[in-house]
């Protein structure tokens, strides 16, 4: 924008879901039931993504930014019971499917200080910190029974509540570092991010 600020315009993935796990139960395990040998099988996928705008300036050696945009996505979970051996006419699986949609304003700042140490080194330091903030949140859960009737499995909706509408609580976050470099020829840092995980809902 000028000699000392400037904008950027970004998207990026901000997280990935993606996992199955199946765990088998038999008559004598803790929860067994009177169906026998089953199946639980635990799956879900998803993302979530980040479009931002971002502007910083900068006087003598401290710069400030900051970026805000729009955080959004999809998230499926599944949870499932198979019996190893089905008998005719009764339940095959029994299912609880959840649809997540997630959207909402999101904000991250930063602010770095830059010393010439002499002609040859720099020194940087530098920080983000963001917020705790909150997301909508659409879900749709339904519980699903898949029959057998000998020669066809017919699948069943038990339960559809409606969809829900929440809110999707991100924990506050914030990231500290230090960078020494030599003209353009080489730098060196360390970097810490903490994240406060217990206030994620």
């Amino acid at each position: 924008l000028s000699k000392n600020s400037g904008m950027v315009l970004g998207f990026r993935p901000y997280s990935r879901t993606y996992y199955k796990l199946v765990d088998s139960v038999n008559w004598s395990s803790p929860g067994g039931t009177p169906i026998g040998n089953y199946s639980n099988i635990y799956n879900g996928e998803g993302n979530m993504n980040y479009a931002y705008v971002g502007a910083a300036a900068k006087y003598k050696g401290l710069s400030v930014g900051f970026n805000v945009g729009y955080m959004f996505g999809n998230i499926q979970t599944n949870t499932a019971m198979v019996p190893d051996s089905p008998g005719s006419y009764q339940a095959y699986t029994a299912a609880f499917r959840n649809y997540n949609r997630i959207g909402g304003i999101y904000w991250k700042g930063g602010i770095m200080y830059e010393r010439k140490l002499d002609s040859n080194y720099t020194l940087r330091i530098g920080g983000t910190f963001t917020m705790k903030q909150s997301l909508m949140e659409r879900l749709n859960a339904y519980q699903v029974s898949i029959f057998n009737f000998g020669d066809s499995l017919v699948n069943d909706t038990s339960n559809y509540p409606g969809e829900q509408k929440g809110k999707m609580t991100l924990p506050m976050s914030f990231s500290a570092g230090v960078m020494i470099a030599k003209n353009n020829k080489w730098s060196l840092g360390a970097d810490f991010t903490g994240t406060q995980w217990s206030g994620f809902n």
